[in-house]
């Protein structure tokens, strides 16, 4: 944190590369998100439409009060967040 409140990231990092294929296998039943279950067919279309979005991200932020003005500050700053 800076010393204006700014959050800056010092480090960044990627968990191990797997194989897609081995990893879908062990984990296809499971429900991580709480969406339900997917079917082999919404699979198949998700991995399609992954393919196509090379240049999008997904960011897990944990402990965030949005509720907090000044915590929403600090984020709309970051451009992780729009209003």
């Amino acid at each position: 944190m800076l010393l204006d409140g700014t959050f800056q990231v010092q480090t960044f990092g990627f968990p191990p590369l797997e194989d897609r294929e081995k990893s879908a296998s062990l984990v296809t039943r499971l429900d991580y998100f709480g969406g339900g279950i997917l079917a082999k067919e919404d699979i198949i279309r998700l991995a399609k439409m992954e393919l196509r979005t090379v240049n999008e991200m997904f960011v897990i932020l944990s402990d965030i009060w949005l509720d907090h003005e000044e915590e929403m500050g600090t984020w709309q700053r970051t451009r992780l967040c729009s209003s």
